[in-house]
């Protein structure tokens, strides 16, 4: 069958061979694709010259095609200015946080943001508290070590 295939109808070994390492031409590349979509006897003995351990070349030009298709690095100055950009955009936006303007700028004036400090009265009544707890706190420390010296 025009020297690419066996009377019986499947692809010669070498063709598999030089199929699997592309040294067909065009035509006979397509020819002999089309053959391997239809007969699983030749498309596994052509991955079986595959799995024979002996490393393929890859088809001319493809070391070129692969680096033409990666995308290219970015400049040293072109990684400055993007990242001097982000730095620039956080410290906005910490800015606005913060500092109450976004909220002035959104309008909003609820009652609930308002935080106020506790007035004198309530951080003196604490205070009292505190001191008469602590005091209670002593006098339970000596009576309880007078009472281990009885």
């Amino acid at each position: 069958m025009n020297g690419l295939f066996l009377p019986d109808g499947h692809a010669e070994e070498q063709i598999l061979l030089d199929f699997s390492e592309g040294k067909l031409g065009p035509e006979e590349m397509l020819r002999v694709a089309e053959h391997l979509g239809s007969c699983e006897i030749c498309a596994e003995r052509l991955a079986e010259a595959f799995d024979s351990g002996k490393p393929s070349v890859p088809p001319a030009g493809f070391a070129e095609e692969v680096r033409r298709r990666l995308p290219q690095r970015e400049t040293g100055a072109e990684l400055f200015l993007y990242s001097a950009r982000v730095a620039l955009a956080a410290c906005a936006a910490l800015f606005l946080v913060f500092s109450g303007t976004l909220r002035t700028l959104a309008g909003a004036q609820n009652s609930y943001l308002d935080i106020t400090a506790p007035g004198f009265s309530a951080v003196e009544q604490i205070s009292s508290r505190l001191n008469g707890f602590s005091q209670q706190i002593l006098h339970w420390e000596v009576f309880q070590h007078a009472e281990k010296k009885k």
